[in-house]
């Protein structure tokens, strides 16, 4: 079990998701799934309410990110 002193903010869940995604080459969801079971061990509120609601924030940006990428791309290859 990973020992936490303090509670993450929300760049470090965004870093640590995108690290899995890059690394595991997986999708937004399939982070979020591995990081529930290793980090959180199946229990998202084990580190607290507030640790979950910045993790819960870091999914959402990341979200919202990823859809803006999609939008971006698209708009650039349009004819």
């Amino acid at each position: 079990m990973i020992k936490h002193t303090k509670i993450q903010n929300v760049d470090y869940f965004k870093t640590y998701l995108t690290l899995v995604m890059e690394l595991r080459e997986y999708t937004l969801q399939e982070a979020i799934d591995f990081m529930v079971k290793t980090y959180f061990c199946n229990r998202i509120e084990l580190y607290g309410l507030k640790t979950k609601q910045q993790f819960e924030k870091a999914i959402q940006q990341l979200s919202v990110k990823k859809i803006d990428c999609h939008s971006d791309s698209n708009s650039r290859f349009r004819l």
